[in-house]
C-alpha cells in the first residue's frame, strides 16, 4: 500500500471519528469506532487499518441513507495481502510482484473513501426512516370542558449533554400532535378543525417543521433558558368567524444542558370580551420520540415527564346570558338587487350581524315579501324553514328595521333563543317596505 501516507489515513479516520464517534458540538453520533489512528512511523498502512475505516464509514452512511441507498457512492474493502491502494483505484499484487486488475478496484481508491466521507459530513444530520424508530412517550387527556388558556408542560431529560447532542446529531426529533375528538358544540368542532390542520410538529437539531414544512428556525441548538416560540397557529373560523382568535402554540426552552422543556398552549380567546362559552370534546396531546435505532447507529432513549397536565385546570362555569344582536350595513358593496311589488329595483347592501352572548354561528335566511302589521311565525309559511319554526314554541320575535335608501327598508326578524334548532342556527328574514 505504498503511495498512501499514514497522515492521509489518519486524517480520514479523524473525520469519520468526528461524525460517527463522540464528536464535538454539532457533530457526533456517540457510537463506538472500529478504526483508530495509525503510527506515522510505519512506512506501510495495513489493510486492516483501511478496512476498519471502511466499516465506520459504511455504518455512518447506511444510518443516513439505508442499506439500499449507497448507490454509486459505495466503497469496498481491500484484500489483505493482495490489494495495493492508490489515489483512485486499487489493484491485485501477486506473490511475484505483478499487478493485475481488481474488478472492484474503482471502489477502493483512497479518493473514493474521501469522497464518500465528504457526503457523510454534508448529510450528517440525516436519518434514514429504515434506520429509525418512532414511539409514543406521553399522552395527556382532558375530557372536561375548558376555557381561556390551558397548557401542558413536559420535559425531555437526557443522561448528559453529550447524550442530548448525539440524539439530535443523529437525526432525532421530538414530535408533538394534538386533537379534540367527540366534540358536539360548534366551538368544540372548531378546535377539532384547528388541531387537525396543525398535524404533527417535529422539533429537530436546527428547526421545527409541521407536516414536513419548516415553521420555525428554532431547534435544539438555538434554545436558551427563556421560552422561544417554535409553533403558532390561529383558528380559521371553520364553524364561525367568532372563533378565529383561538390559538395553538408551542414554546420550548433549555432547562439545563441535559434537559429541555416544552409548553403546549391551547388558548380559547374571548371574542367579545363579555362572554365565552366553554370548549367541549376530548382534548388530547401526544408526544412521540423519533430516534436512531438501526443496526449501524443506535441512541439511547431520553426520558419524558409531564409536569403540568391539561387536565389540571378547573372547568369554568358556563355563562348564560340573553343573546344580543346588532346589524350593520356596508353601503359600498352591492350583493343583490331587491324589487318591490311594482317591479322597482333598489340597490342593495351587504350586511353584518354582530352578536354578543351568542355561542353559535349565525346563518341569515331572507326573502323579499312585503309584510305589514305585526310579524309572527306565520309569516314564515312561504319559507322553506316554516316547519322548523312552527315546531318550536316561538312566541316572541326580535325585530330590527334598517333604512338604507330613501325609499326602501329591510326588516330583519330574529327568532329568540327558544327557537334554536339542535344545531343552534339563527333564522333571519328580510322584508321590503316600499
Amino acid at each position: 500500500m505504498a503511495n498512501i501516507t499514514a497522515a492521509r489515513i489518519n486524517n480520514l479516520q479523524n473525520r469519520i471519528s468526528l461524525v460517527y464517534g463522540q464528536g464535538a458540538g454539532q457533530s457526533g453520533y456517540g457510537q463506538t469506532l472500529v478504526s483508530s489512528q495509525v503510527s506515522s512511523l510505519d512506512s506501510t498502512v495495513q489493510a486492516a487499518d483501511l478496512n476498519n475505516i471502511y466499516t465506520d464509514i459504511l455504518n455512518a452512511r447506511v444510518h443516513q441513507v439505508g442499506v439500499g441507498g449507497l448507490g454509486v457512492n459505495s466503497i469496498d474493502k481491500v484484500v489483505s495481502g493482495s490489494n495495493t491502494v492508490a489515489q483512485d483505484t486499487s489493484a491485485f499484487l501477486s506473490d511475484n510482484g505483478l499487478l493485475t486488475d481488481d474488478p472492484d478496484g474503482f471502489k477502493k481508491g483512497i479518493a473514493d473513501y474521501e469522497a464518500l466521507m465528504t457526503l457523510i459530513e454534508e448529510q450528517k444530520f440525516v436519518l434514514s426512516p429504515l434506520q429509525s424508530e418512532q414511539s409514543l412517550k406521553l399522552t395527556d387527556i382532558r375530557s372536561a370542558t375548558w376555557n381561556g388558556l390551558i397548557y401542558q408542560l413536559f420535559t425531555v431529560t437526557f443522561n448528559d449533554a453529550d447524550h442530548r447532542r448525539h440524539f439530535f446529531n443523529s437525526g432525532g426529533q421530538i414530535r408533538i400532535a394534538a386533537s379534540n375528538s367527540a366534540a358536539r358544540t360548534q366551538k368544540g368542532l372548531d378546535w377539532a378543525q384547528l388541531l387537525g390542520q396543525v398535524g404533527t410538529v417535529s422539533f429537530s437539531y436546527s428547526n421545527t417543521t409541521a407536516n414536513a414544512t419548516q415553521v420555525s428556525t428554532v431547534g435544539n441548538y438555538d434554545l436558551t433558558t427563556s421560552y422561544q416560540q417554535i409553533y403558532y397557529k390561529a383558528g380559521t373560523g371553520y364553524t364561525s368567524p367568532i372563533y378565529e382568535n383561538n390559538t395553538f402554540k408551542i414554546n420550548a426552552r433549555e432547562v439545563s444542558d441535559s434537559k429541555i422543556e416544552f409548553k403546549i398552549e391551547f388558548n380559547d380567546t374571548v371574542f367579545d370580551n363579555v362572554v365565552d362559552n366553554n370548549v367541549d370534546g376530548r382534548l388530547e396531546s401526544n408526544v412521540q420520540l423519533y430516534i436512531a435505532k438501526g443496526n449501524y447507529v443506535s441512541v439511547e432513549d431520553p426520558t419524558f415527564s409531564i409536569t403540568t397536565s391539561v387536565s389540571g385546570f378547573d372547568s369554568p362555569a358556563e355563562i348564560n346570558k340573553s343573546p344580543e344582536y346588532s346589524i350593520g350595513v356596508d353601503l359600498a358593496r352591492n350583493q343583490y338587487v331587491i324589487e318591490n311589488l311594482n317591479g322597482q329595483q333598489y340597490a342593495s347592501v351587504d350586511y353584518v350581524v354582530n352578536a354578543v352572548n351568542v355561542p353559535y354561528p349565525i346563518t341569515l335566511y331572507w326573502d323579499t315579501e312585503t309584510v305589514s302589521g305585526n310579524v309572527t311565525a306565520a309569516d314564515f309559511d312561504d319559507n322553506t324553514l316554516s316547519k322548523l319554526v312552527e315546531s318550536k314554541a316561538c312566541s316572541d320575535i326580535i325585530s330590527v328595521t334598517i333604512v338604507f335608501t330613501s325609499s326602501c327598508k329591510l326588516l330583519f326578524l330574529i327568532l329568540p333563543a327558544m327557537c334554536y334548532t339542535p344545531r343552534s342556527i339563527l333564522f333571519v328574514r328580510m322584508s321590503v317596505f316600499a
